[in-house]
């Protein structure tokens, strides 16, 4: 439903099918009954890998004579300053596993293999340096409520 591409619905199928299949042969269903769960599960996987893949390709320009949407609100200089300043505070290690992240697209598995550290510690170590981040940018005041950037 979240793609209308007739080549991909029809790709993404028949590898769901074989993946099942495989599994099946392998013995990997620990519950019969949990069929329909299991042939769901595998499609839905499949299908998250196939758009985490598709958002990563590179895009065409426009053509001149397409509309353009209007501009978006124009952030406060001083927030932007400030975000950039507290990114650049984080230990460079975990300002790479964010960039690999929420800029590039990549899994936890993926940047683990790359760096050479276990998808789990590439978990932990976004969490913790997305959570500096917000208490160094939002910080708590006195009464324990947090207080808005604007």
């Amino acid at each position: 439903m979240r793609t209308s591409e007739r080549d991909a619905i029809e790709e993404l199928g028949q590898e769901i099918i074989v993946a099942v299949l495989c599994a099946l042969r392998e013995s990997k269903l620990r519950e019969p009954k949990q069929l329909s769960s299991f042939v769901y599960g595998t499609a839905q996987n499949f299908f998250n890998d196939y758009l985490r893949k598709r958002s990563r390709e590179k895009l065409h320009p426009l053509p001149v004579d397409e509309d353009y949407p209007a501009p978006g609100p124009v952030l406060d200089d001083d927030k932007v300053l400030i975000a950039r300043r507290e990114i650049d505070a984080l230990d460079p290690a975990d300002r790479h596993i964010l960039q690999m992240t929420l800029v590039e697209g990549f899994t936890a598995g993926e940047i683990a293999s790359t760096l050479r550290l276990t998808p789990d510690t590439v978990r932990q170590r976004k969490s913790r340096a997305l959570k500096r981040l917000l208490e160094r940018l939002n910080p708590v005041s006195h009464s324990g409520a947090r207080l808005p950037l604007s």
